[in-house]
């Protein structure tokens, strides 16, 4: 009867053990989605840190196995981020918080003796807040970092999910044909403006007049860009147009490479005044406009009225076979003598959008789809889109990542140097890309250490077919190295 007793006492501990543990998890302070409604106090703001380092994985253990290798990869960094926020969690409920806000997720590249090793560091910043007696969410208020551990996209972010009109951006396989209309009306001027469209008409005013955009940018804070072609571009302000320009991009060659041609646009057929076009020399211009031929800083002549400022770039060249300087011009811009362009967007969302785009590439090489719900789900907004064709968009994302979507699933991903041509704003320069064991800057000689034997090499570029997947390398000559600097694969 003692020993029944004992068992039963035994029992009972066990249980009360059991129901503790699990209990636990319960009790740790939550990680809020949302501000509270309650006023409170911070208790601590605190960081924790974890290293992810490079795993061996023999062949056939990972859904990216090349045949007959062992090889170190990254394995989804998903789970030590869950463990991460749990020792989170744990360090707060020892201070007594009531709950926890993360303000802020980082992670880097890790270098060593000066160069990236492939190792990364993630963190995370929270504040720890104490006497909220009411824990309800302010759903005006969403947390920088959601519960997850994922960045929460807003502001200018989320409106590029939506600064156009009837871009496919739903999930669907209907295809809409691009409106490309004739462009009939060549002439730009001060008073009449530039092919029918005047500075100070509205978004939708221009898209009818000129039809669908070849691309749609949000990369300046306040302003969206319209481009037509590879050279003409719509800046927009507070949906007023303020200025075109063809003598500048603010996209570099590599994505212009990939703009389809538009007639009209890239036949360079305005006129300026209705009377002189592209190639016409600067003698000719002046005495045509009866100004003076004295040029800018910028190659420009500058002309003025009613606060409107019609710039006419020229270009510089030898005449052969005298060897004198003879300048032809190249390209114009109309815009308000009031307009201040301003540096392109913050990008700091490009750590945690790249670390999306591994999460991604693991369910697109186990054959599951990817719409743009779960882009938006994954990444945020992007910040710019080009229309390849009536089925096929390449979005732009913060910088150097491109994913290409076709009939609103993701058909391929690109990985590049910046896409902001002239960039010197050092502030917004991004971290080198990085997918699992390949990554911007890696040399010829590591990359070759990991690819599969019918890999095909030529000139600077590399091509091979990993599972259904077609993988491109693209190489660049730096200080006496072929450096990887782009990467595309086809789903």
């Amino acid at each position: 009867m003692g020993l029944f007793r004992l068992n039963r006492i035994v029992y009972f501990a066990l249980c009360l053990l059991i129901s503790m543990t699990g209990n636990t998890e319960e009790t740790l302070p939550p990680i809020l989605d949302f501000y509270p409604v309650c006023e409170y106090e911070i208790l601590d703001t605190i960081t924790v840190k974890v290293k992810v380092v490079k795993t061996l994985v023999k062949r056939g253990d990972h859904p990216n196995k090349r045949s007959g290798i062992s090889k170190e990869i990254y394995l989804p960094v998903s789970d030590k981020i869950k463990k991460l926020l749990k020792v989170l969690q744990s360090k707060a409920s020892k201070q007594n918080a009531d709950a926890i806000i993360l303000l802020s997720r980082k992670i880097k590249q890790i270098k060593k003796m000066g160069e990236i090793n492939g190792n990364r560091l993630i963190s995370f910043k929270a504040e720890l807040i104490h006497k909220c007696n009411d824990l309800t969410a302010d759903k005006l208020r969403p947390a920088k970092i959601n519960s997850e551990g994922k960045k929460v996209f807003r502001s200018k972010w989320n409106r590029t999910i939506n600064f156009g009109s009837d871009l496919i951006l739903t999930n669907s396989a209907t295809v809409k044909r691009l409106h490309h209309p004739v462009i009939h009306q060549t002439q730009v001027s001060l008073s009449e403006g530039a092919y029918g469209i005047k500075l100070g008409f509205s978004l939708s005013q221009v898209e009818d007049v000129l039809g669908d955009p070849s691309i749609k940018l949000a990369i300046q804070d306040d302003e969206i860009i319209l481009g037509y072609g590879r050279v003409h571009w719509f800046h927009f302000k507070s949906n007023k147009l303020v200025k075109i320009d063809t003598i500048s991009s603010l996209l570099n060659v590599n994505i212009l490479n990939r703009t389809p041609f538009r007639d009209f646009f890239d036949d360079n057929a305005w006129r300026i005044n209705g009377i002189f076009g592209p190639q016409t020399s600067l003698a000719d211009v002046s005495a045509a406009l009866e100004i003076s031929s004295y040029l800018s800083s910028n190659n420009e002549l500058i002309l003025k009225q009613n606060g409107q400022i019609l710039r006419l770039h020229f270009d510089a060249h030898r005449k052969f076979p005298t060897d004198k300087l003879k300048y032809s011009l190249d390209g114009y811009s109309l815009q308000l003598e009031s307009y201040t362009a301003y540096p392109v967007g913050d990008f700091s969302l490009w750590e945690s959008q790249n670390a999306g785009i591994e999460e991604l590439y693991l369910e697109l090489i186990k054959g599951q789809e990817v719409n743009l719900e779960r882009l938006q789900q994954e990444l945020g907004g992007f910040s710019g889109l080009l229309n390849l064709s009536s089925e096929k968009q390449l979005l732009l994302y913060s910088p150097s990542l491109l994913v290409e979507v076709s009939k609103s699933l993701v058909s391929k991903i690109h990985l590049t140097e910046a896409f902001i041509a002239n960039n010197t704003n050092k502030d917004i320069l991004p971290e080198p890309w990085h997918l699992f064991d390949l990554w911007q800057g890696q040399s010829l000689a590591e990359v070759k250490k990991q690819l599969p034997e019918d890999a095909f090499e030529w000139d600077n570029k590399i091509e091979y077919e990993l599972d259904m997947q077609q993988f491109v390398l693209l190489f660049e000559e730096r200080n006496g190295q072929q450096l990887l600097y782009e990467l595309e694969v086809e789903f």
